[in-house]
């Protein structure tokens, strides 16, 4: 085991304090999910309840096995983090659990988003302002967003185009040629538009309905990766930070640095975070970046990371099969199984 968090009892008497120090009053959680069932610090919004000793709840081999990534190592042992975000209880693992692993990789396998459809921003996606519709010639349209070199489709491919605000242009069209830059299709007579922030075409090929659960002592947790920004999707102009950034409001307040406020990323960082009075330093949640759920506008190949081996406010755009890129899975229950 890497530090002194993750050793069983240290962890028994982490978690007793942590319960005794509780609220009574702000019971959450009516499952029998393992942990305590209070908020220690926060609210329904975003709460801290506790961590949970691998042995209560399931060790990253049995977590492997049921989601089918055996060939994928396991990067530690590790304990859990039980918090409540958006009313959902949730859990995530102290450290990354799998190295060596590609957001397509997670993407594929239902693991990213746990909505039950494919989610913001699929494989083969682009999103956002970039984007543009060209009636004159059929065509998908933006600069830079390298449509062939990070491929996209092959001519053949049916595209899904959604969130436009012109309902005629949202539908399916196949490719009938395509280059860096452009898109020719047919199926359908788009409508010249400049996209919004949430205007999107992805391929239907590679989109996955995005819902993997995993079953621990007879309950059905729910599978995504944390959201590291506010928004569904990064650009660089707009800041990141807001009340939809879990990772800034969980990682964030979980961390010593929320004493001091002094972020390495400090513009990353909701500057109105409070504090969980845990203080857990990078040793206790490991070095890796963690992928998140969304997408480089700009660059629609690569995905949000958070955290690092300067501190949790490190943030980074990136796509890869890396020692340091990590998968940090949270596990949560359907708001009806909380109070």
């Amino acid at each position: 085991m890497k530090t002194i968090i993750n050793i069983p009892e240290i962890m028994e008497r982490l978690t007793v304090a942590i319960e005794s120090q509780a609220n009574s009053t702000n019971t959450v959680d009516s499952s029998v999910s393992p942990g305590s069932k209070k908020i220690y610090s926060g609210n329904r919004n975003a709460g801290f309840i506790g961590f949970v000793n691998q042995a209560n709840f399931i060790t990253p081999t049995a977590l492997t096995t049921q989601l089918g990534f055996s060939t994928f190592p396991i990067h530690s042992d590790s304990n859990w983090i039980k918090y409540i975000w958006k009313g959902n209880i949730c859990f995530t693992p102290l450290f990354t659990i799998y190295q060596y692993i590609t957001w397509e990789d997670l993407y594929s396998q239902g693991l990213v988003f746990g909505s039950n459809d494919v989610g913001i921003n699929p494989v083969k996606c682009r999103i956002g302002t970039t984007l543009h519709l060209d009636n004159t010639d059929n065509s998908i349209n933006a600069l830079n967003q390298h449509f062939v070199d990070f491929p996209v489709g092959n001519v053949g491919d049916i595209l899904v185009l959604s969130n436009w605000s012109n309902s005629n242009n949202n539908g399916e069209v196949t490719i009938v040629s395509i280059t860096n830059d452009k898109i020719i299709v047919s199926g359908k007579t788009l409508s010249y538009e400049i996209a919004t922030i949430n205007s999107k075409f992805y391929n239907k090929t590679t989109a996955v309905i995005q819902n993997k659960t995993v079953t621990i002592n007879g309950l059905t947790y729910k599978v995504r990766l944390f959201k590291g920004i506010s928004q569904d999707t990064f650009q660089w102009e707009v800041p990141i930070v807001g009340e939809n950034n879990e990772w800034n409001w969980i990682m964030g307040q979980l961390n010593e640095l929320a004493k001091s406020k002094k972020w390495s990323g400090v513009t990353y960082m909701d500057q109105n975070l409070g504090d969980f009075d845990i203080s857990l330093t990078k040793n206790n949640i490991g070095t890796e970046k963690a992928y998140c759920q969304e997408s480089n506008m700009i660059q629609g190949w690569t995905h949000v990371q958070r955290g690092g081996d300067v501190d949790v406010s490190s943030f980074s755009t990136d796509d890869g099969t890396q020692a340091w890129y990590g998968y940090r899975p949270v596990l949560f229950l359907d708001k009806i199984q909380t109070l």
